[in-house]
């Protein structure tokens, strides 16, 4: 019977032996003459050869070595994505996010002047104070709204105005929110505007920093005054709510004819 051992002939260095010969060799009983019936004394190593000539790769053994050849970056990013597309397709089949929609912290508001979407995020009526578990059921109800727009390049409008603390989230939650996004996010907004930022949110994107691109900060513009987002945007096109024009007018002592609107007609995702 053939004697099968976890070892490698000497009569070739390791280096130049086949993989099968490395992993495993089988020695087959010899003759009184050294080598085996009806055949010449040679090296057992050579029956090796002829043994495992057709002995391939599986499938699954191939996919590992593959994976294992990604750089790591590749490996997160894929790992990141796959993550996403679940929480995805579960917040396609949850159907139901009414009693976050009511409260009209995110909202389209028309386009810039080259055609991409604004996206407005009010930091004032955001529930930030819930349990994390419900913040993540809240993230379930964002990436089901800006999937399908986040696709092809958009701006976002973050209006930090009048902010309490029971609108803020933990910054466990932010970074974990943000870095489990899909790259389509980061890639396609083209500018991001901080509306009357506090020092806290100067904290939260110093925090995060190490997790964005070099390429982020030239995206962010922090909008002290409204005045000068008007510079960027139609008025009639960016819908903003009244609260932040009447801090705009105390803070920095704005005069606005009329808010802008109370967003009782602003555009649902």
């Amino acid at each position: 019977y053939p004697l099968c051992a976890l070892a490698v002939s000497d009569e070739r260095p390791v280096s130049t032996q086949s993989t099968w010969e490395r992993r495993i060799c089988c020695k087959i009983p010899s003759n009184s003459n050294g080598g085996t019936k009806n055949t010449p004394n040679v090296p057992y190593t050579y029956y090796t050869d002829e043994i495992f000539t057709e002995m391939k790769e599986t499938p699954d053994e191939i996919r590992r070595i593959a994976e294992l050849s990604k750089p790591k970056e590749q490996i997160e990013w894929e790992r990141i994505e796959r993550e996403y597309n679940q929480r995805l397709r579960r917040a396609r089949q949850e159907g139901d996010f009414s009693e976050y929609s009511m409260l009209n912290f995110l909202y389209s508001s028309g386009i810039d002047s080259k055609g991409r979407p604004i996206i407005v995020f009010i930091g004032s009526k955001f529930p930030g104070d819930l349990p994390e578990s419900e913040l993540d059921r809240i993230m379930l109800y964002i990436i089901r709204t800006l999937d399908g727009i986040v696709t092809k390049e958009y701006v976002l409008v973050y209006v930090h105005t009048d902010i309490q603390p029971e609108n803020k989230p933990g910054i466990h939650w932010i970074r974990k929110s943000w870095t489990s996004l899909s790259h389509k996010y980061r890639k396609n907004m083209k500018q991001f505007f901080v509306v009357h930022p506090s020092v806290w949110v100067k904290v939260v994107f110093w925090i995060i920093a190490p997790m964005v691109k070099q390429s982020f900060w030239r995206k962010l513009i922090y909008i002290h005054q409204l005045k000068d987002i008007f510079n960027y945007f139609d008025p009639d096109q960016l819908r903003l709510p009244d609260h932040c024009y009447l801090h705009d007018a105390v803070t920095n002592g704005s005069v606005w004819s009329e808010a802008n609107s109370s967003l009782s007609g602003h555009d649902n995702l």
